[in-house]
């Protein structure tokens, strides 16, 4: 996981993707031609529902707070 150090301001440049509730994609890329065939980045394919589960809680509670772009004082669910 990525632990965020609140002293200072700090963001993870990941990206994902949830598919039908039961499988995720992850990782690094710009999903754009030169961060999927010309970067060198970083992906995993994970095939289960409680990972997507996770990260489907994780992005509504992201788009929820959008707009403040401050980071959480609880930190989401595991």
């Amino acid at each position: 996981w990525y632990d965020v150090d609140t002293s200072v301001a700090e963001k993870q440049h990941g990206k994902w993707g949830v598919f039908d509730g039961n499988e995720v994609i992850v990782g690094s890329a710009n999903w754009r031609f030169k961060g999927l065939h010309i970067n060198r980045e970083v992906g995993a394919r994970v095939k289960d529902q409680k990972t997507a589960g996770i990260l489907e809680e994780q992005f509504l509670y992201d788009w929820e707070n959008k707009s403040t772009d401050k980071l959480p004082d609880i930190p989401p669910k595991e």
